[in-house]
């Protein structure tokens, strides 16, 4: 097995795919972009955008693979909250 990748989503894939998204931007890679989830933030107790822009207030950073995400805030709420 070689410990080398011809990118990074594959290097990411194989050892960090847990957290993928964040492995790839940490590494320089670039993601593409996904259709619109959304999740449960439990701290704030209210549905956020899978997304990583500070500029967005309802960006909740990327989702982890154990969030249940949604295609609609209001579908995540109606089934979570």
């Amino acid at each position: 097995t070689s410990w080398l990748y011809p990118d990074v989503e594959s290097c990411c894939e194989r050892y960090y795919n847990w957290e993928f998204s964040e492995c790839v931007v940490a590494s320089g890679g670039m993601l593409p972009p996904p259709p619109q989830t959304w999740y449960v933030d439990w701290v704030l107790e209210k549905c956020v955008k899978d997304c990583d822009d500070s500029s967005d207030a309802q960006c909740g950073g990327f989702a982890h693979f154990w969030d249940e995400t949604y295609s609609s805030a209001a579908q995540c709420c109606s089934e979570q909250l």
